[in-house]
């Protein structure tokens, strides 16, 4: 900007590698710095220069001329399908001369992958159709793309991402096109790609041109601020370190990121570009976003999280008509057996794949017709929509539209996914291969804890003197040990209450409970009875963080048979190990109520009135399970499908 009006065009600047960027013009300015001609005497000059009315505004900018940066009007004139012209006016705003007329209305190509580089190995050419001023730079109505030259200070307005100083790679050559050597994809981190801007443009461009014919001819950020989102090409991470992801960051202004990973350059697979736009689609039809999590009785859930990137795959797949979304990187298959809750994690990207895959089943039954289906459910959900309510959206809005039959056909695809009323309670198997995994994410707002997004529940047979399993609490990617909060209830889940005026205050009531316990152990429960009954066990994050909580190697005791000895499972003996601490606490018929205090509910070796205990093993075994814990944390980092600071990670 200068005097509060926009520099127009770019200039070329060439690198010390000897490729040439575009960044914003070092030009001396000249003339007024307040225009002297207004709007409609520039639209005038221009309907008597070329004999055609000017119904659209036009623009003030800073522009390029022969003797330095000016101000201008820029207009341009709608396509004329006689003269095959669409053509850009420049009038000079201080003395009204029609300085330049410069015409759109040609076919750049560029050379691509038609997907991705494992879907379609081979490069193709295609021709770019909605490209617009400036001329030099891959720019389109409803978006621009950039590049990141090099990381700045602070973040990107609005989005909380570091920020970059933002360039161009991708220069035409004098034919127009994006082709040539220089455009060749590029193996290992390349941070100077002008094929990662040619990429992303030509995905986006596709993605965009398949959504207007569904009526969608705007983005988030052109419909409610009337400005370019900006794609932001060969992004890295804080420190200009590889960044193995790709972003929808929620604002305008910069809007995607797409990471230069350390092997895969992201802008490559135009099914992540897809999937980044679908966040955008899903954010203009739903202004106030979906993304906040649902507090509920037995679990703290993220559903919203999950449903938007299951609505961004469907568009994708879509789309593309292919169930892998993103090949050549993550490789998510939305053609899958998952339910809900067996298949949940308290992950968005893998918790999406039971409405996904609910979603693909119905896309490959109505193929493009659906589209509009999802599209209508989405101006119905709330910020904090459930499975529930998006199934339920999702199947009116299909009645409304493909019929009655269609409606009960659409129910009947999400009942079978288990997406109504789905409740958060992880079955949790016998037998040391089945482990299950549940991530605590710590809400900030929440206090003292953060419940679980699911509880294991646990089917306990008749006869079951004691019930042992194993667990390991590990953090993002780290191997920094992490203590572990868990409560269990006999007969029925622990139920969680959120209270205070903002419902920041949580309480949880359970049979027993544990705190500050070590990252890795044992939990060893006896039944209140011999019957056959449910327990279900809570872990809960008293922090604001991220950490996973493993649940594996699940064993019963039968209890022994009167008269007889050596009853007991030799698998399941519990001898002391040095360093174990064991407290009993209190099981019993009785609820308690945990408002995070340090102590449990009896003080450490306090007789259990109803036999119920709790054993903690750390010492041999938790070394043990502290090599486990950072082997399954890594498969957690890895497992993360790409997409939002929580707003659209791939």
């Amino acid at each position: 900007m200068h005097a509060g009006v926009p520099l127009e065009e770019p200039r070329a600047v060439s690198t010390a590698g000897g490729r040439t960027l575009w960044a914003a013009p070092h030009a001396a300015f000249s003339g007024p710095t307040a225009p002297t001609v207004d709007a409609e005497q520039a639209k005038a000059a221009i309907a008597a220069e070329l004999g055609r009315e000017v119904e659209a505004s036009p623009s003030l900018v800073w522009a390029r001329t022969p003797v330095g940066l000016r101000l201008t009007w820029v207009a341009q004139l709608p396509f004329d399908a006689v003269s095959m012209r669409t053509d850009v006016v420049r009038v000079d705003a201080t003395t009204g001369h029609v300085w330049r007329v410069a015409n759109l209305a040609r076919a750049a190509s560029v050379e691509v992958y038609p997907q991705n580089a494992v879907a379609t190995p081979q490069l193709q050419t295609f021709e770019l159709t909605g490209l617009e001023p400036p001329e030099d730079s891959l720019s389109h109505s409803m978006f621009d793309v950039q590049s990141c030259l090099e990381p700045t200070f602070g973040t990107f307005p609005t989005t909380g991402f570091p920020a970059c100083d933002l360039g161009r790679f991708a220069v035409p050559d004098e034919n127009g096109d994006f082709l040539g050597p220089e455009y060749a994809p590029q193996d290992g981190f390349v941070t100077d790609d002008a094929f990662a801007e040619a990429s992303a443009y030509y995905h986006a461009e596709v993605f965009m041109d398949w959504m207007a014919g569904f009526g969608v001819t705007e983005t988030f950020c052109s419909d409610v601020f009337d400005s370019r989102m900006v794609i932001v090409t060969n992004y890295r991470g804080e420190d200009g370190e590889p960044l193995d992801n790709g972003f929808y960051t929620g604002g305008c202004g910069v809007s995607i990121v797409l990471g230069q990973g350390s092997v895969d350059d992201f802008a490559y697979d135009g099914d992540l570009v897809h999937h980044e736009l679908g966040h955008n689609i899903v954010h203009l039809q739903t202004p106030s976003f979906i993304g906040r999590a649902r507090a509920r009785p037995e679990a703290w859930t993220h559903d919203a999280d999950a449903i938007n990137e299951a609505v961004a795959d469907a568009f994708t797949v879509a789309l593309t008509e292919d169930s892998v979304v993103a090949d050549a990187l993550f490789a998510r298959d939305v053609e899958s057996t998952a339910t809900c809750p067996e298949s949940l994690e308290g992950q968005a990207h893998n918790d999406s794949l039971p409405t996904s895959a609910a979603l693909w089943s119905l896309i490959q039954t109505w193929g493009d017709d659906f589209v509009p289906v999802l599209l209508e459910a989405l101006t119905a959900l709330p910020q904090d929509v459930s499975f529930d309510e998006f199934a339920e959206a999702v199947s009116v809005a299909a009645g409304e539209q493909l019929g009655a039959d269609a409606e009960t056909m659409v129910r009947a695809t999400f009942e079978a996914r288990g997406l109504f009323g789905c409740q958060r309670l992880l079955p949790l198997a016998p037998g040391p291969d089945e482990w299950q995994l549940v991530r605590l994410e710590g809400e900030l707002g929440l206090s003292p804890f953060t419940p679980p997004p699911l509880q294991f529940a646990i089917e306990v047979p008749p006869n079951t003197q004691e019930v042992r399993f194993e667990y390991a609490i590990t953090g993002l990617g780290t191997q920094v040990p992490v203590f572990a909060d868990y409560a269990w209830r006999w007969g029925e889940p622990v139920a969680f209450e959120y209270a205070g005026a903002d419902g920041s205050s949580v309480q949880a009531t359970f049979d027993g409970g544990q705190q500050e316990q070590p990252s890795a152990g044992s939990i060893i429960l006896e039944p209140p009875s011999e019957e056959a009954t449910m327990l279900y066990v809570a872990f809960v994050n008293p922090y604001a963080d991220l950490r996973t909580a493993f649940a594996t190697n699940l064993r019963f005791t039968e209890a022994p048979v009167p008269g007889e000895t050596g009853g007991a499972d030799e698998s399941s003996t519990t001898d002391d190990v040095e360093g174990t601490t064991s407290d009993e606490t209190s099981g019993g018929d009785a609820a308690s109520t945990w408002t995070g205090a340090d102590t449990s509910d009896t003080e450490a070796g306090a007789a259990a009135p109803d036999g119920d205990g709790c054993s903690c093993r750390g010492g041999a075994e938790g070394a043990r399970w502290g090599w486990l814990a950072a082997l399954f944390g890594l498969i957690s980092v890895s497992r993360r499908s790409p997409s939002r600071g929580r707003r659209g990670r791939a």
